[in-house]
């Protein structure tokens, strides 16, 4: 995606797909140096390559040192040099990909969150309060542990008191960002999750069968947390209990029942899914189903078989 890098200080910025340069508090790459103006230029995806237009600054715009006229769309390839006022604002496009989506800082601008997949952790990765994630109808949401809530490109939310902005490119909303290969088209609902245990359970391997092909997503600790759902959704079918209604457990329950917190439940929900998004299994955000409300989760497949090695 489109990378810019400052000559001066090493400094990355990560573009969005309109992305406005300037002193101004809207602006995308906030330049606070007096010789920049408030309103200095823009930088925006065509659909083909990243084009910059000055906006009538008052030191001007020099692309590989020639001035651009206001108004006037000048195209940027990879590493062309981007001058905004004086030479001591002087950036490269390092990266001239198209836009992915992103998670944008707004208290620190300069920090965002490429989305990478279908699944991605406020704040990082080690410790996932919240999860941006691709739904099955191409929708984005966003999962927290009281609220799972639709995105929209441009909305803001808070994450353990920051204030986050979701920044999503226009062709991407609503469509897969993943060739998925054509056996796993159906997602989840159409495999069947198989864990094989050893006999201390401290070693749980996953697979999952799908049109008559079998794929192994590897042995992982977190894996315990899937076959202890699993175990549960079955129990419930087995007395029972339909489909739609089985398998819902409570976070304490979980949190009492596996001896661990909220944070590593938190950590462990995350991996597993960024687990089946890896072994690319479509609708990966969904093998962990959360309902919001009541603090309960489940295992979101339906068709499981859990047996010792």
């Amino acid at each position: 995606m489109g990378l810019l890098k400052r000559y001066l200080n090493g400094d990355i910025c990560t573009l969005e797909p309109e992305h406005l340069v300037g002193r101004s508090p809207r602006a995308n790459l906030l330049l606070s140096a007096s010789y920049v103006s408030s309103q200095h230029a823009t930088i925006r995806w065509g659909g083909q390559h990243w084009e910059l237009k000055d906006l009538g600054s008052r030191n001007g715009t020099l692309v590989n040192g020639e001035r651009v006229g206001a108004g006037v769309a000048c195209p940027l390839p990879a590493g062309i040099e981007i001058c905004f006022g004086r030479e001591e604002q002087k950036w490269a496009l390092v990266d001239d990909s198209a836009p992915r989506p992103l998670i944008v800082s707004e208290d620190d601008p300069s920090r965002s969150i490429v989305v990478d997949g279908e699944v991605a952790a406020i704040p990082d990765r080690r410790e996932p309060w919240a999860t941006i994630m691709r739904w099955h109808d191409g929708s984005w949401k966003l999962e927290k542990e009281e609220e799972l809530s639709t995105l929209a490109s441009g909305q803001t939310f808070e994450v353990l008191g920051e204030r986050w902005r979701f920044v999503c490119p226009a062709g991407i909303l609503g469509t897969s960002t993943v060739d998925w290969p054509e056996r796993t088209a159906k997602g989840l609902s159409a495999g069947q999750l198989l864990l094989k245990f050893s006999r201390e359970e401290e070693h749980v391997e996953l697979y999952l069968r799908q049109d008559g092909e079998l794929t192994d997503l590897g042995t992982r600790s977190h894996n315990y947390l899937l076959l202890y759902l699993a175990r549960k959704r079955l129990a419930e079918v087995d007395s029972g209990l339909d489909q739609a209604s089985a398998g819902w457990v409570y976070r304490d329950d979980i949190l009492k029942d596996l001896r661990i917190d909220r944070e590593h439940l938190n950590l462990a929900i995350f991996r597993v899914r960024k687990q089946f998004e890896k072994a690319q299994v479509p609708d990966a955000a969904c093998i962990i189903q959360r309902r919001p409300d009541s603090q309960q989760l489940r295992i979101g497949i339906a068709d499981l078989k859990a047996e010792r090695l």
